[in-house]
């Protein structure tokens, strides 16, 4: 059953946060104190969870890869977290996403003097580089594939090659009664070949050249 009372409680607790702050949003970010900007962060971490529920995230990362990605020390990014309220999953998880979107907002706007047109190029670098990683998520996950599915693919093409073999003498006999040597030479390296190529075939679960 719900607890109803645990409810209210937790009701109230949001309608507090939420008008704690609407009431920090109204001060100029400039103006705010570092425990004030480090609390509004994580005010809005926590409002936007409830409002805004995504699906799981593509972009996870530990906090030496969130580093590399935005060019900082890992202990950079745990400042960010313990001083600034940087998102994280849990300690040494993040969501690279909704960090990209803390750091707009707490790291790459403070730089006041910097122009549009660098500010601009910024946002689009980092935009495409998410992509990217996204992309090379997505190759990766499409290129691995369970041990146990490559194991039952490659039993059943040794079979293919062993049921050929058992019935090679059956198969020759009658093609190479009358023919030359040479002639004979050629149709068994003829059928050495096909079956060579079918074990060896082309797919997901042989990428080389045929041998």
């Amino acid at each position: 059953m719900i607890n109803i009372s645990a409810v209210q409680d937790r009701l109230i607790e949001l309608t507090e946060e939420l008008r704690e702050y609407v009431e920090l949003r109204k001060r100029p970010r400039t103006k705010l104190s570092k425990s004030a900007r480090k609390r509004l962060a994580t005010l809005e971490t926590n409002l936007r969870a409830i409002l805004e529920p995504e699906e799981k995230s593509d972009f996870i990362y530990d906090t030496a890869a969130v580093g590399r990605f935005f060019g900082v020390t890992p202990r950079t990014v745990q400042r960010w977290v313990s001083n600034r309220g940087c998102p994280r999953i849990k300690h040494g998880v993040f969501d690279l996403k909704a960090v990209h979107e803390w750091w707009l907002e707490n790291v790459r706007g403070e730089d006041q003097n910097q122009s549009p047109e660098i500010d601009e190029a910024k946002r689009e670098y980092w935009t495409w580089k998410a992509k990217k990683e996204k992309i090379s998520v997505q190759k990766l996950r499409d290129e691995l594939m369970d041990k146990k599915e490559i194991a039952t693919q490659w039993s059943l093409r040794v079979g293919e090659i062993t049921a050929a073999l058992n019935t090679l003498k059956d198969r020759l006999t009658p093609t190479l009664v009358g023919k030359s040597r040479e002639e004979i030479a050629e149709i068994i390296e003829e059928e050495v070949r096909l079956l060579r190529s079918t074990f060896a075939r082309r797919d997901k679960y042989c990428r080389t050249e045929d041998v």
